[in-house]
Order: structure tokens, then C-alpha cells, then sequence
């Protein structure tokens, strides 16, 4: 597991990049962001989902995807289990690449 700041970076460059006969298929990566307030309310990428919703969505997405990544974004107050029952989803859909937000 790794523990990040997380900097939400939304200026992107204007490139337009060449075209080539036989250009590689890059793999796609799923990103995922699962936020958890202190309320217990849960959103996905900012959908509002339920812990069940959760799982499915993200079994679901991840059957059309070859890798993914997550960055959970839990409120401190949360009990320690609510965010640990939430990374077990994310890894039992497959999802490597695991990520908690901190400031």
C-alpha cells in the first residue's frame, strides 16, 4: 500500500501527437476515486453508491479493464474498519494499485 498527498493537477497540454502504421496499443488503465465522508456516505467518481453498489461497479468496470488504479480520499474521523472493509473491495475487483489520499 502507499500513502500519497494527492495534488489534483487540471491544467493538461494541447499535443497532438503523429500518426504511425504500426503503433503500439497502449494498456488502459481504470482510475478510481473513492471518496468516504464522515457521514458514511460513499461516492465513486462522484456517483453516490451504496458499500454494496460499490463492489459491483467496480467488479463490473474492471471485466472491461486491464489494470486499475484507486485512490481512496477517507475522512480521518471514519472508524479505521469502514476504510479497510472499502480497500478489500477494491482489491477483491482486481485493483493493484491502491492509494490513500492524505494532506
Amino acid at each position: 500500500m502507499v500513502s500519497t498527498a494527492f495534488i489534483d493537477f487540471t491544467r493538461r497540454l494541447d499535443i497532438q501527437l503523429p500518426e504511425a502504421k504500426a503503433a503500439q496499443v497502449i494498456e488502459k488503465v481504470k482510475s478510481f476515486i473513492i471518496e468516504m465522508g464522515i457521514d458514511k456516505k460513499i461516492h465513486l467518481n462522484g456517483k453516490l453508491v451504496t458499500i454494496d453498489e460499490l463492489e459491483v461497479e467496480l467488479k463490473q468496470q474492471m471485466k472491461k479493464a486491464k489494470r486499475g488504479s484507486a485512490i481512496i480520499k477517507a475522512d480521518k474521523r471514519l472508524p479505521y474498519g469502514n476504510v479497510v472493509k472499502v480497500m478489500g473491495l477494491v482489491k477483491d475487483a482486481q485493483i493493484r494499485d491502491i492509494g490513500v489520499a492524505v494532506q
